[in-house]
């Protein structure tokens, strides 16, 4: 059986961790100042701040709780001092849609690396400032505080809900998973010798293959970052 805890021991502890590391080292090539992968980097923090709060919420699974999600570990995890708790709706609109579905943030929000000082502030002339590399930290040290010692006590209640909010997501993929999948049936088919996956994880399955179906890793490419409002 595919747990909670061997979830998010690979999804998130390996893949999502190790991919952050990585892009928060990435720097500009020489010449140039785009490329550090701001973007690509608060992105995939939000992406994981959704999926912890969909899985550490009280309340069912829902598709379309995304908001919710990211509100619940934003200020119950993340962020629980009031001046940025009280900015988590507005992040989520400004900044995590504006990326997810643009590539563009709304507004005078600029994002930086490895000026701590900056993270969360805004300056004199009213732009918002996001330090990529604390936003890792900050969910990583979230993580480490209210994830992770529930995953290690199974007996908790907590460990229980998030099992439960689990299989109420593995059972909503899966079934997204078996309605789409009928669609890639025109995609012509290669020996599976021909390139090798680098995630194998299988979280989500239709039940026709071994292999993961609907959430399989594969390297993150760095794309380059805007330093504020394009």
């Amino acid at each position: 059986m595919f747990t909670v805890g061997d979830f998010l021991d690979l999804y998130v502890e390996k893949y999502l961790f190790e991919d952050l590391d990585n892009m928060a080292g990435l720097t500009p090539k020489k010449g140039k100042q785009e490329g550090a992968a701001g973007y690509p980097i608060v992105l995939t923090v939000f992406a994981g701040i959704e999926l912890l709060g969909a899985l550490v919420r009280p309340a069912k699974f829902d598709v379309g709780d995304g908001r919710k999600c990211f509100r619940h570990y934003w200020q119950e995890c993340m962020y629980r001092p009031r001046h940025r708790r009280d900015i988590a709706d507005a992040i989520y609109s400004l900044v995590r849609n504006g990326l997810a579905h643009g590539f563009a943030v709304k507004g005078s929000i600029w994002v930086c690396k490895n000026q701590p000082n900056r993270h969360l502030t805004r300056d004199d002339q009213g732009r918002l400032w996001i330090d990529a590399c604390e936003l890792i930290r900050d969910l990583k040290d979230s993580y480490t505080n209210h994830v992770k010692p529930s995953v290690l006590n199974k007996t908790s209640v907590a460990y229980m809900n998030m099992q439960t909010r689990f299989d109420e997501m593995t059972k909503e993929f899966t079934t997204e998973v078996a309605n789409s999948w009928r669609e890639l049936g025109s995609l012509q088919q290669v020996a599976s010798e021909v390139g090798t996956p680098v995630g194998t994880g299988a979280a989500f399955s239709n039940g026709t293959s071994s292999g993961n179906l609907a959430l399989n890793h594969a390297v993150t490419s760095s794309f380059p970052t805007n330093k504020g409002n394009p």
